[in-house]
C-alpha cells in the first residue's frame, strides 16, 4: 500500500465527516402531513426531511407542547389548545420551513364552506366532517365529478 492511497483514504474520511456535518446542519423540511385536519389534542403523523433536530412544531402561529421525534424524517406533534386553520412550521437549530397548504383545525371557521359564513365545519364543535370549500369553475371545464375538473380541449387527448 503506497502513500498515495493513505492519502485518499484520510481525504474520503475528511469528506465524509464533512458530508455528514452538513446534512445536521440543515433546515428541516415537511413532505406530508396525516391526517389533514384534526382538533386540539390529536397527534398528527409529519414525515419530511431533518425532523430529528425540530425543535418546535407550530401550528399556525401556536407552539405544540407534545413533539415526538420518531426519526430524521417523521415525528408526531400534538395539535395544541387554540391552534387555528393555517400553515404547519417545522424550526431547528439551522432554519425553519412553512407548509404551502394549510392544515385545518375542525370548527374553527377555516376551509371555506356552504353555510355563507366565513366556511369551515358544520358548525357542531364535536364533529369530525369539515365542509369543503367552494370551487369556481374554470372557464372552459365541464364536471364528470364533483371535484374533478376537465377542460373540453384535454378530451381529445384522453381519447
Amino acid at each position: 500500500m503506497g502513500f498515495g492511497s493513505h492519502i485518499s483514504k484520510l481525504t474520503l474520511a475528511l469528506m465524509a465527516s464533512a458530508w455528514a456535518a452538513l446534512a445536521a446542519a440543515q433546515a428541516p423540511s415537511i413532505a406530508s402531513y396525516n391526517s389533514w385536519h384534526g382538533v386540539a389534542g390529536d397527534s398528527i403523523s409529519i414525515s419530511g426531511s431533518n425532523l430529528d433536530t425540530v425543535t418546535a412544531i407550530y401550528f399556525n402561529g401556536v407552539a405544540s407542547a407534545n413533539v415526538t421525534i420518531d426519526s430524521a424524517s417523521s415525528i408526531h406533534a400534538t395539535v395544541p389548545v387554540g391552534a387555528t386553520t393555517g400553515k404547519l412550521k417545522a424550526v431547528n437549530p439551522s432554519g425553519e420551513y412553512t407548509t404551502s397548504s394549510d392544515f385545518v383545525v375542525d370548527g374553527t371557521g377555516g376551509g371555506g364552506g356552504t353555510g355563507g359564513g366565513t366556511g369551515g365545519d358544520s358548525g357542531d364543535s364535536s364533529s369530525s366532517v369539515v365542509i369543503p370549500p367552494d370551487i369556481e369553475l374554470p372557464v372552459g371545464a365541464s364536471t364528470v365529478h364533483p371535484r374533478i375538473f376537465i377542460r373540453k380541449t384535454d378530451l381529445t387527448r384522453l381519447r
